[in-house]
């Protein structure tokens, strides 16, 4: 896998490992693609990077996946790197019957394992497209 020159689109790279993985890449001439939830946050993250596109989105919305997987066809069809760092976790006590326990659970499945399927299965034409392309999957003890 060749780590210059790539098109690299980053889930989740506004802050900790996806934002020092964004810097990394474009130091190394790469065209890198961010997305977040939050436009101000994404934003600022990125101010004073070069050679970086950010993206508000949300990995758990299918309708998002939907408009940002065309949105990469369309504007970036040399995309041949994905990583996925996307993650949630929710600090909730499971005693406490002011939590909702199943809907914080689904919740983090959702954003930090069926959304990154849902993303990689409609990403994956425009990867197969190009002779390399890789998917890079960050997790942690939550996923």
């Amino acid at each position: 896998m060749k780590t210059s020159q790539n098109t690299v689109l980053i889930i989740g790279g506004t802050a900790g490992i996806g934002l020092e993985i964004v810097k990394q890449l474009t130091a190394l001439n790469n065209h890198v693609i961010v997305t977040g939830r939050n436009k101000e946050r994404l934003d600022s993250a990125l101010s004073g990077l070069s050679n970086v596109t950010s993206i508000q989105f949300d990995v758990s919305k299918a309708e998002e996946v939907d408009q940002l997987v065309e949105r990469i066809g369309k504007d970036f069809p040399n995309l041949n790197m994905v990583i996925n760092n996307a993650g949630r976790a929710i600090v909730y006590n499971l005693a406490d019957n002011n939590q909702d326990a199943f809907a914080n659970a689904e919740d983090e499945m959702l954003t930090n394992y069926l959304s990154i399927i849902r993303i990689n299965q409609k990403l994956l034409p425009i990867l197969k497209a190009l002779p390399e392309s890789a998917i890079v999957n960050v997790s942690s003890v939550v996923a």
